[in-house]
């Protein structure tokens, strides 16, 4: 390794293209973190050059920007000198931008063409590389910035002035071209005092910015040294060390790097795959999440999500795996992951809803399963019947109130149950068979229970329900949806968020709801149903869901004129239930105990057990 500290003007005053490679990640540096503090460091010297004496210049101690790591890679025929950049590329693309914005700002004063020309020939070569002879600019990122970064920069260059590229990119020229030109007039506009200011800002950044610039000796090993120097600093996410490697190893398996990475890898470099998923300690980039739910998928256990990396380099390097394969699959997964992660739509077909559910339950371990069952071929009643038996196990579970902690190992069993199926497929419905029987092999371990019927009957009787929102109207809707369906087959056409409506109001007037009270009961025999009241209100008996607008209007009112206002104005399956079954004159303890009966009866035919699975979307006709 060589070192040197060349200054701007040095690093990029010579025809030189600097190469970001496609493993390098993409830009993320920021206005508070790295924009703004380097815009300081620029001012300041450049408020010590205004008026400064070519002595007194001289003497201005330089500002280090921080280190370059660069690999030459010139080939023999090339016009200009050509640089890999190994590490470094954030303040490389950084200075580019900032050079291009001050241009620009100078720009708008003629008297200081001679400072602009200054600027804007530190970021274009006049002499192009004949292979890249589109490419006129220093810098070249290979990767998914490179069109952002060109389009800012040929705006630039050609004066398209406001630039609107969206992006960290364009967001970073707009910053810098903002503070330039604030800065240049700050002392007003007057012809001396612009070039002035002009040429000590251009020579702060040309003459007083200094980068320790690293070159590696040829047969130096570029990316083994770039994780080493990503090992400290800010960290690289799983993904980038994931896409990091992927391309290393293209390229020494002979594959062209390019290629594979806009084919398989720029995908995962998209904006939303940068986005956070998850709160607190636990919150981590949707890329990061996925890949550690993929590499499980295909290594069939669990995998701890601060060694992803380190389990994916293993698995490679032990050549057990077929890296373009593998990069297809990920690419897959990766289209159904960003599909259904977030899904909510209440209608569609059976995958649909499941998914929905299963978010619905903020349930997301299961996703290695869920990647591995859509990279099977098979019968789509098969497929269905998997995603019917998972609904079921899940959402009695949740009835029942056991903990979604256990997930992770449930998953890791169903995807060694579904490889087994897949070497062996037996039967009409060989996976989801093997899914089923997979999760009844553990009905003596709570943790893996799949419940049974009168379990979850007893739940939906006696348990409180309002105090999960999201719960109870997943369930009540659920029941609405497979009564639409049992009396209009193939209507799924639900409306989102419908309110949820206590019958009997949490807050209500004694005189229109009393408690049931007979001679001669004592005051512990009445408290004693007060406190069953106020468990009675919350029990799945005693909610309902109404159409928009109603639950402000039903509110508090006593049951008859509640009956009345569901009668008249409610269009639900579910309240038409209701009002077959009850009295219009009161509703009571009774009333919810008998309601809860029926419901308890509706959720067992929508969330069967076990061989009762079907892949059928569920159907009720009440009597």
């Amino acid at each position: 390794m060589e070192p040197t500290k060349p200054t701007i003007r040095v690093l990029f005053g010579h025809p030189v293209v600097y190469n970001i490679p496609y493993y390098q990640r993409t830009y993320v540096w920021d206005e508070r973190s790295q924009w703004e503090p380097l815009w300081f460091d620029v001012v300041g010297l450049a408020d010590r050059l205004v008026g400064a004496t070519p002595k007194d210049a001289m003497r201005q101690k330089p500002h280090f920007l921080g280190a370059a790591v660069l690999k030459e890679t010139t080939q023999p025929g090339d016009e200009v000198r050509v640089q890999t950049v190994v590490d470094g590329q954030q303040r490389i693309t950084t200075t580019q931008l900032l050079l291009a914005a001050i241009a620009d700002a100078l720009k708008e004063f003629p008297a200081l063409e001679g400072s602009e020309m200054l600027a804007r020939n530190l970021t274009i070569n006049s002499v192009m590389r004949k292979e890249v002879g589109d490419t006129p600019f220093k810098v070249d990122p290979l990767g998914r910035d490179f069109r952002s970064f060109d389009d800012v920069m040929r705006a630039s260059k050609d004066g398209n002035q406001p630039i609107q590229v969206q992006g960290r990119i364009g967001d970073c020229y707009r910053f810098f071209l903002k503070k330039s030109s604030e800065w240049l007039t700050k002392d007003g506009e007057s012809e001396g005092v612009l070039i002035s200011r002009a040429e000590a800002l251009c020579a702060a950044i040309s003459d007083k910015l200094q980068v320790v610039a690293i070159y590696l000796d040829p047969g130096e090993n570029e990316y083994a040294i770039f994780e080493a120097l990503n090992a400290r600093g800010e960290p690289l996410s799983e993904w980038e060390k994931v896409k990091n490697y992927i391309l290393f190893k293209a390229g020494e398996d002979g594959h062209d790097q390019s290629e594979i990475y806009k084919t398989h890898l720029e995908f995962f470099d998209g904006s939303e795959w940068m986005k956070g998923i998850g709160r607190g300690a636990a919150r981590r980039r949707k890329s990061d999440l996925f890949l550690d739910y993929w590499l499980e998928s295909e290594l069939l256990h669990d995998v701890n999500a601060r060694y992803v990396f380190r389990e994916f380099r293993s698995a490679i390097d032990s050549h057990n795996h077929n890296l373009v394969q593998w990069c297809q699959h990920m690419n897959q997964n990766g289209e159904y992951f960003l599909e259904w992660e977030g899904f909510s739509g209440l209608n569609g077909d059976v995958e649909s809803l499941y998914h929905a559910r299963r978010n619905a339950l903020g349930i997301g371990a299961i996703w290695p399963f869920l990647m591995g069952l859509s990279r099977i071929q098979m019968q789509k009643s098969d497929q269905y019947r998997c995603f019917r038996a998972l609904d079921s196990f899940m959402w009695r579970r949740a009835i029942v109130g056991i903990s979604t902690r256990n997930y992770d190992a449930v998953t890791e069993y169903l995807l060694k149950a579904l490889d087994k199926a897949r070497r062996n497929p037996t039967g009409d419905h060989p996976y989801s068979d093997a899914v089923i029987e997979d999760l009844l092999d553990s009905q003596d371990t709570r943790a893996y229970l799949w419940p049974e019927d009168e379990e979850v009957a007893q739940s939906i009787r006696n348990n409180s329900f309002y105090m999960s929102g999201t719960l109870t109207r997943t369930i009540l809707e659920a029941v609405e949806r497979a009564m639409m369906r049992g009396h209009h087959p193939g209507n799924t056409n639900l409306s989102s968020k419908l309110p949820i409506e206590h019958l009997m109001p949490q807050t209500r007037n004694e005189e229109d709801w009393p408690i049931p009270q007979a001679e001669g009961d004592d005051e512990e025999t009445l408290e004693s149903r007060r406190i069953e009241r106020r468990y009675s209100i919350q029990r799945l008996g005693n909610l309902t869901l109404v159409t928009h607008g109603l639950n402000s209007k039903l509110s508090n009112k006593p049951w008859v004129k509640k009956h009345q206002i569901l009668h008249e104005e409610d269009n639900l399956y579910i309240n038409k239930d209701l009002l077959n079954h009850a009295p219009q004159d009161h509703w009571d303890e009774e009333q919810i105990r008998l309601r809860g009966e029926r419901l308890a009866g509706y959720i067992l035919q929508i969330w069967p057990h076990g061989h009762a699975v079907t892949g059928e979307i569920e159907k009720i006709r009440p009597a």
